[in-house]
């Protein structure tokens, strides 16, 4: 009894291998999955970081440039 009862219940060499590829397939999907959510954060925050350096530098353009002044040549 013990025999078949165990018989049952033992995988094949091939039920082995397919489950350990799709465990191989569903650990490379969540690190693409991981990567690309990184990859998009990081993309955000460059685009961000962008636009607020744009208006940093529109601002200084606007700015009185005093400087200027005092580097007049022949003065």
């Amino acid at each position: 009894m013990l025999d078949s009862f165990s018989a049952r219940f033992l995988a094949t060499p091939q039920d082995v291998l397919e489950s350990l590829e799709l465990h191989q397939m569903a650990q490379t999907f969540r690190l693409e999955v991981e990567q690309r959510d990184h990859f998009d954060a990081y993309c955000a925050w460059y685009y961000r970081v962008a636009a607020e350096n744009q208006q940093d530098l529109e601002t200084m353009r606007a700015e009185l440039n005093i400087r200027a002044w005092f580097d007049r040549p022949g003065v």
